[in-house]
């Protein structure tokens, strides 16, 4: 009996030594005198991380379980907040609305970007000077933009109306229409958005070896067999950054629905970002806002671990 016994615990002791063994060469690898050295050059950024990222995401999450105006001492509710979401007519128009703007706003980045990109991607003269006017836009803050189309979007004495009743064409509704407003904000932010993106489809393109180009010629392809296998597959891990990127940054538009709609017209333009302000600080529920916070946090996460496993399938590294 004690043999058999003995026989079972031998090799499961062994497993327990090597595993030990294992982590103590870990351990001692990760806290090396060369390892070392990296450590405290990361730490800065460590910190950074803590403080900016990791710890406002941990105290939003505490904060969407409790009732809290920041004037009186907060209460515990639990999940009263996210059950509150789930049934709000609001939440649902926001969160439809952000994906629709989401999803036009990402193709036309990626469609319009990679176009300019191969029109300013030419060697003629004075081509930098049209990459800086595509360009340009990006850098002009973004109230000033929203004030200039504005203006573009007036019904009554604007630039865009005139220009359709010139052709003969019946004027548009722009903001002031539910069914255009989504549409008329798009169009701003990918008028703003497509030269940034261009800059990284450009570095992209001048980075395809020219010889590839020439055997390409060579077996007889054509531009648009060269473009689309050799210049797309060049480009793909450009284009899943833009991807990612411009998704988070569809999500987190704020500024021009705050200074041109407001939400409006009857939430059409509502959007996940400018639920959460108004909640936050015109009716201080930063509990109810801090519950959004976490479900924006957590669309993100998902949309881009998705993202990661399509990309598998699609970029050549």
């Amino acid at each position: 009996m004690e043999n058999y016994e003995s026989s079972i615990d031998y090799p499961v002791h062994n497993q327990r030594e090597a595993r030990t063994s294992n982590r103590k060469q870990i351990i001692s690898r990760l806290f090396s005198k060369e390892n070392l050295s990296g450590w405290v050059f990361i730490l800065p950024a460590f910190i950074l991380l803590i403080v900016f990222w990791i710890y406002p995401i941990g105290y939003s999450f505490y904060l969407s379980f409790l009732n809290w105006d920041m004037l009186s001492p907060p209460s515990f509710v639990g999940a009263e907040h996210y059950q509150t979401l789930m049934n709000s007519a609001d939440f649902k128009q926001s969160l439809l609305n952000t994906g629709l703007y989401t999803f036009f706003y990402v193709i036309g980045v990626v469609v319009i970007g990679m176009m300019l990109a191969l029109l300013v991607n030419q060697q003629l003269k004075g081509i930098g000077f049209f990459r800086m006017l595509l360009f340009s836009p990006h850098i002009t803050p973004i109230i000033a933009i929203s004030i200039v189309w504005m203006s573009l979007y007036d019904l009554d004495d604007g630039l865009l109306n005139a220009l359709l009743t010139s052709v003969g064409l019946p004027e548009g509704t722009w903001l002031a229409s539910s069914d255009t407003v989504l549409m008329s904000l798009i169009i701003m932010g990918l008028w703003k958005a497509v030269g940034y993106y261009m800059m990284f489809f450009l570095a992209a393109l001048q980075s395809v070896p020219l010889h590839i180009y020439e055997a390409g010629r060579l077996d007889g392809a054509n531009r648009w067999q060269m473009f689309w296998h050799i210049t797309l597959p060049f480009i793909s891990p450009i284009t899943f950054f833009v991807v990612i990127v411009s998704i988070i940054e569809a999500f987190q538009t704020f500024d021009q629905i705050a200074v041109m709609t407001q939400g409006g017209p009857s939430n059409s333009s509502l959007v996940l970002v400018y639920y959460l302000y108004r909640h936050a600080f015109e009716y201080f529920n930063i509990g109810f806002a801090s519950a959004i916070a976490i479900v924006l946090f957590l669309s993100l996460v998902v949309f881009s671990v998705v993202q990661y496993f399509i990309s598998r399938k699609w970029v050549h590294h």
